[in-house]
């Protein structure tokens, strides 16, 4: 007959894996990582295109005072972005 601490010990070698409900619990927790990693990562790459774009009409453009019909070409030329429309000069 085995004793009472060696069944306990024999015991916790016995249990092992995940349950069911802790399953999901952990799969529903990655899904939510996951899920806002597809929806914020087009919005984290349009920004960096469009600073990507900024930068490059800024050095192209830079000291020689253009207009804006010309930093609207200038950015369409070195961008993928297509919403252009949205520049107003200020005043």
């Amino acid at each position: 007959m085995k004793s009472p601490a060696l069944e306990e010990i024999s015991m916790y070698h016995r249990q092992q894996g995940i349950t069911a409900i802790g399953f999901i619990i952990l799969a529903a927790f990655i899904g939510l990582f996951i899920l806002a990693g597809v929806k914020l990562a087009p919005i984290y790459l349009e920004g960096m295109d469009v600073k990507s774009a900024l930068t490059k009409a800024k050095t192209e453009l830079d000291g020689n005072r253009p207009s804006i019909v010309n930093i609207r070409i200038r950015f369409s030329a070195v961008s993928t972005w297509t919403a252009c429309d949205g520049f107003r000069p200020r005043t």
